[in-house]
């Protein structure tokens, strides 16, 4: 029979976590995400990815085959030009009339600190809906598509001119076009995903 003295130290105890007694290593990988990572994850975003970089890097090469520097042809009257065009700066033409040596350093830096941060977010986020999966997938294929052109020739090859009469839009590639299409599914990540249970939990605090 426990007497007064002995119930309240009883409940005066400290219960510690089982996770306590664990090795520091698994406490580690733990703390990472990593021991709940799943590897469906890992080969929707590769695949995506890849997809991605392959179609732009065999569309662009098609362009150099095909076309002449600086030409083009019309793929739909009036609409859509395919084009050859070198674009030293970034989408759309972003920062084309930069000085050269400045524009090269600071692309190359923006774009491997990009899939830098792309590649520890798909691996180390405990929780990423579809929406949010397939957005970092196209911003990484689009990126290290243009990535690939600059390291290749100093620039990127565009080839699509879209346009209205005599206004035309910048000429872009497929890896811009996933850098947008990317975006979209940013936004649905905010609106229908995981981003806003998250926007809801923070108002509820």
């Amino acid at each position: 029979m426990r007497t007064r003295a002995e119930g309240i130290r009883t409940q005066n105890l400290t219960i510690r976590p089982i996770d306590r007694f664990l090795p520091r290593r698994h406490m580690v990988l733990q703390d990472k995400g990593l021991t709940e990572y799943p590897i469906t994850r890992l080969l929707a975003f590769g695949v995506i990815a890849a997809l991605v970089a392959i179609t732009d890097q065999w569309t662009k090469s098609l362009v150099i085959e095909s076309i002449p520097p600086n030409g083009g042809l019309s793929l739909i009257p009036g609409f859509v030009n395919l084009v050859h065009a070198r674009n030293p700066g970034a989408a759309f033409g972003i920062m084309s009339e930069a000085g050269s040596g400045f524009r090269s350093s600071f692309l190359l830096l923006v774009s491997v600190s990009a899939l830098s941060v792309i590649l520890w977010a798909v691996f180390f986020s405990k929780r990423m809906d579809s929406f949010l999966l397939t957005g970092y997938s196209l911003f990484f294929g689009g990126a290290a598509g243009n990535l690939v052109d600059r390291i290749r020739f100093g620039e990127v090859i565009d080839f699509l001119d879209v346009h209205v009469g005599n206004y035309h839009w910048p000429a872009f590639n497929v890896a811009d076009s996933a850098l947008c299409v990317g975006v979209v599914f940013f936004l649905l990540h905010v609106f229908f995903g995981d981003g806003r249970q998250d926007s809801r939990q923070g108002s509820a605090r």
